[in-house]
């Protein structure tokens, strides 16, 4: 009894110890693979809004920028350990008029969206994307928190109507895996929140 009890607890190390070995997590590697893809969302966003480019650019541009988010900017189940959890991917948005009336749709509902609109859209970077907030939440699975600013103008091309900077933070998820080739950091981002808005003057762009 002793042994077959001895052998079940060496499977159980086996099956469920080693399997679960930590991956050697580089917090500075993860931030700049953070920053990476941060920027090309934004890159991706400002060709997709812009009717300057072919609606063929604009659609490759809108899944370029679904795909850097889990589950193309849906809903999603993610699994941590030995549980699924299930959520969505939600984009705020605001209006400089209404400062405090925050919307919130699918992410990837706002890319369709944005893809169609008929005036013209330039959405660029006004800061330098700040990464903080790591957190593990399952082995070899950690968050991060990013943080951007945005600059919006829209209307027509000869005179736009409407600008401000909006600042918003990006919840990313990082998965670590090991192989041969060695250490890969897998990053997807989820939720995009408002944390503020600011007026830019349409004769100051």
């Amino acid at each position: 009894m002793k042994k077959l009890f001895l052998l079940s607890f060496l499977l159980f190390l086996v099956v469920y110890g080693f399997g679960q070995t930590d991956i050697k997590f580089d917090p500075e590697v993860a931030k700049q693979r953070v920053k990476d893809k941060v920027e090309d969302y934004q890159y991706q966003l400002n060709i997709l809004a812009s009717t300057t480019n072919k609606q063929t650019s604009r659609n490759i541009a809108r899944d370029a920028a679904k795909n850097l988010f889990m589950k193309q900017g849906g809903y999603y189940n993610y699994p941590i350990n030995n549980q699924t959890y299930y959520d969505k991917c939600e984009m705020e948005t605001v209006n400089k008029y209404r400062p405090n009336n925050i919307y919130h749709k699918l992410v990837k509902t706002y890319l369709d969206n944005l893809a169609v609109r008929p005036y013209n859209v330039s959405i660029t970077a006004t800061k330098d994307i700040v990464v903080d907030g790591l957190k593990k939440i399952g082995n070899n699975q950690w968050m991060a928190v990013a943080h951007i600013g945005q600059k919006w103008i829209s209307g027509n091309l000869d005179r736009p109507s409407y600008s401000d900077i909006t600042f918003k933070d990006i919840t990313v998820f990082i998965d670590i895996r090991e192989d041969e080739y060695g250490v890969s950091y897998i990053i997807r981002l989820e939720d995009c929140k408002v944390t503020g808005v600011t007026d830019v003057p349409v004769e100051l762009q």
